[in-house]
């Protein structure tokens, strides 16, 4: 007789991978200890818990399982899991006083009807004795369900992720939140991890092939947002912790934090703050005061930490109180970025160098963008100007411009220029948090340069942008000090850019609307240039070849006139 649940152990799957957990987490192997099965069903993890050296205890509401293993030996209790206070009695009545080595719980708390009350059971079980508890369960944020939702199937099957005896589905961050209230402390993660999941496990020969370019624009998606895409089922190791039971682990979308519209986020090292200062008096007299700022101090040393601090300590109270200086003392260009964009609290996030100008209407033109387009990636326009460093009367450092205010950047957004070459410095683009929150993208920390351009577009492919014409910064370009571009070589450049467009080039993406209609317009004028070069080009050779003509019918009738 078969049964639906009777599934071998398997070194790659999820009892594979539950044993190693345990291996790596129980304590000295103990005959005496238990380890508490609990959700045992077939048992198939059995023997190789005694093979650690463990006292195998299985625990289920279902019978055919516990006899199969009473018949092999090892001892069972028929328990059911409800509320905490009864599971917790009733799975202290099976230790009976014994010492409690592990738990496992796997593929069962998604069949419970509350599962958050069974995890409280267990973390006041094992707290005596600090065992570990390893968890298993379905991740139904798998790329392969997530594809089938948003062509609108859910379908249930006879086992599975979609099982059609589930109760509560979960996701990572589900996990983690209710695991959180229960008071566990997640320590390891080991997830079964199966890419094509329907077609393999459950032989659907209608399942959408990879290939295609929606199942490859959502695997995309669905990848950069955490690292369970292909988790099959979430394996994780928990230890008994504080609880936190004022922190439910559904959402609840009415008690969102309030938020700044927007996070400055500023880089320095620190080498020349009279640059900063005039950034941030920039700020100062934004219309728009709803804004943040993080300044990312990057490896500095204990000197100019110190002349950073002096600059943040003249700014008035009201500026000051909004800054969070925060040191950054690894990595390369890009890393500041990453852990200011993560730790941001604006809706919107942008990156501003700390010795280039903005006007005062920087916030409230991205804010009016915002509110015309909400959610896509706010575009104003950049200028540049040269500059220099000088002194004022009293000897101090300051900058002092040398020419005019030149708008050198596009008023408008061509995704054909963007494809080939940057033309949004990165102050004048405001990124949605979400493109951080949701789809996970992060500035690639392993280009030198040029990581804002690639950041951008990849946010663009996926959330499109909205574009006003006015300028509200200004990019310095400094006379007397080396300037990205001079700071790496002609060939890092180019190395930075081919690997840029490479990349890009290999992702699936969203084209906003009107995309089209610029390629469109592109192709027709390109191929009017060409008619239009084509025809001007037989028009020259038509000339040379007529004045050819002439010659020799000239030299004809010069001869002519000599007979």
């Amino acid at each position: 007789m078969t049964f639906t649940y009777d599934n071998p152990f398997g070194p790659n799957n999820v009892y594979g991978h539950s044993v190693e957990l345990l291996r790596r987490l129980a304590k000295v192997a103990d005959p005496e200890a238990v380890h508490l099965d609990v959700g045992c069903g077939f048992g198939s993890i059995a023997a190789s818990v005694k093979a650690l050296g463990l006292h195998y205890v299985g625990v289920d509401i279902d019978l055919d399982g516990l006899q199969r293993l009473k018949m092999d030996g090892f001892e069972v209790h028929s328990v059911e899991l409800t509320n905490a206070e009864e599971s917790y009695a009733a799975l202290a009545g099976v230790l009976a006083g014994r010492r409690l080595a592990s738990i496992t719980i796997l593929d069962t708390l998604e069949h419970v009807p509350s599962p958050l009350e069974v995890m409280r059971a267990l973390r006041k079980l094992s707290s005596g004795d600090n065992a570990p508890i390893i968890i298993s369960v379905p991740n139904v944020t798998h790329t392969e369900i997530a594809a089938r939702m948003v062509t609108g199937k859910f379908d249930y099957t006879l086992d599975g992720v979609l099982d059609h005896t589930h109760i509560v589905n979960f996701s990572a961050p589900t996990l983690r939140r209710m695991t959180r209230q229960a008071g566990l402390v997640e320590v390891e993660a080991f997830d079964t991890k199966v890419v094509e999941a329907y077609r393999n496990m459950h032989l659907d020969k209608n399942a959408l092939p990879l290939d295609t370019s929606f199942y490859s624009l959502v695997s995309y998606i669905r990848g950069q947002a955490d690292e369970t895409a292909t988790s099959y089922q979430l394996v994780r190791a928990f230890l008994p912790g504080p609880e936190h039971g004022d922190e439910p682990w559904f959402t609840e979308p009415s008690k969102a934090p309030e938020r700044p519209f927007l996070s400055i986020v500023i880089r320095t090292v620190g080498t020349e703050t009279f640059t900063l200062r005039d950034t941030l008096v920039c700020l100062a007299g934004q219309s728009d005061q709803d804004f943040e700022v993080l300044l990312m101090g990057h490896k500095l040393d204990a000197t100019r930490q110190v002349a950073v601090e002096e600059v943040l300590q003249d700014q008035p109270e009201f500026l000051r109180n909004r800054i969070e200086f925060v040191l950054v003392n690894d990595g390369g260009r890009a890393r500041p970025l990453n852990v200011a964009y993560k730790r941001a609290n604006g809706r919107y996030i942008v990156t501003l160098d700390d010795d280039d100008l903005v006007f005062g209407n920087y916030v409230e033109i991205f804010r009016r963008l915002h509110e015309a387009q909400p959610g896509r990636l706010l575009r104003a326009r950049c200028a540049a100007q040269t500059a220099r460093k000088s002194h004022v009367t009293d000897g101090r450092p300051a900058a002092i411009s040398t020419g005019p205010v030149e708008p050198k950047y596009p008023a408008s957004f061509s995704l054909l220029d963007h494809l080939r070459d940057n033309h949004t410095p990165c102050m004048s683009v405001a990124y949605p948090r979400e493109v951080v929150d949701i789809f996970g993208l992060e500035y690639d920390e392993a280009l030198t340069t040029a990581e804002d351009w690639d950041f951008m577009m990849r946010c663009y492919f996926l959330v499109g942008i909205a574009v006003a014409p006015d300028i509200t910064s200004i990019y310095r370009r400094w006379e007397d000090k080396p300037t990205s571009a001079q700071a790496h070589s002609p060939q890092e450049w180019l190395n930075n850019r081919n690997f840029i467009i490479q990349k890009h080039d290999a992702l699936p993406v969203v084209l906003s609307p009107g995309t089209l209609r610029e390629l469109r317009d592109f192709h027709e004028s390109s191929s009017h240039w060409g008619i239009k070069t084509a025809a001007q080009a037989a028009s020259v050779k038509a000339l040379k070849l007529g004045t050819k003509i002439r010659r020799i019918l000239g030299r004809i009738k010069a001869r002519i006139r000599q007979f």
